[in-house]
């Protein structure tokens, strides 16, 4: 599953960089219209954006860097890819999967039920349709409960409820080990660059609001000034062997 990752370093290709003008307000007829005409521009969309060039400008010093490591970042196409596939494998139990849909089942069948009693008042083969369709309606319904139904750590009854999905972590909250390869690959990152922000996305599997073992495998993602996350490294949680597995 993890083959289908992709390094690519043209994924740190440099963003456009706008060009905002530096001394707008400061310049010597805007300081002398503020004590004449008491004019006082409101610039703070101006600021703001000279603060995000900025910011783009010094990302993309960084993409520079991460384009020349020895392994590049993975591409964005090839990680969704991965992710997809792993939400996939790690799906509700066929029981779980099954047990929705007969319930399902069970609620158009009492419908149907219920209409075809009204209507047996005027129609006797109605009447035996309401019949044949409740008991289809209570058997499909026992047969949904009986699937999914489970005794939690407390003793009762108990629907199974399991969701899956992508979580971040920014790494000083992820409590689990690391491999050294991918926190060295952070901590050199981060001495060069104290502005970057790095996080670990892993995918979590809850049911019933508890949290099962993780079947992916983790990423180590960097988050630039301007907000562009690089998806850097993977590790093989499962086993931890420590290596790099892409």
């Amino acid at each position: 599953m993890i083959a289908t990752l992709k390094r690519d370093l043209l994924v740190c290709k440099a963003l456009p960089v706008a060009k905002v003008p530096q001394d707008l307000g400061k310049t010597e007829v805007i300081r002398k219209a503020s004590k004449v005409l008491c004019y006082s521009p409101d610039l703070s969309e101006i600021r703001h954006a000279a603060e995000t060039a900025e910011k783009v400008e010094r990302s993309n010093e960084i993409r520079v860097v991460l384009a020349g490591l020895d392994d590049p970042p993975f591409t964005a196409e090839s990680v969704a890819k991965y992710k997809k596939r792993m939400a996939a494998k790690a799906s509700r139990p066929w029981s779980e999967q099954l047990s929705y849909p007969c319930i399902a089942v069970a609620a158009i069948a009492f419908l149907f039920g219920v209409l075809a009693g009204l209507m047996g008042v005027f129609t006797p083969d109605a009447h035996t349709f309401c019949g044949w369709a409740l008991v289809t309606g209570f058997g499909f319904l026992i047969t949904g409960i009986c699937l999914n139904v489970r005794l939690d750590y407390v003793g009762n009854l108990v629907m199974v409820k399991t969701e899956v999905q992508w979580k971040t972590y920014s790494i000083s909250h992820y409590s689990k080990a690391i491999p050294e390869f991918v926190v060295q690959t952070a901590t050199d990152l981060k001495e060069r660059f104290s502005e970057l922000e790095f996080q670990v996305e892993e995918l979590q599997v809850e049911r019933n609001e508890r949290i099962l073992l993780g079947l992916s495998d983790p990423f180590l993602v960097v988050v630039l000034p301007d907000g562009s996350r690089y998806y850097l490294e993977v590790w093989n949680e499962p086993s931890f062997e420590g290596q790099r597995m892409a």
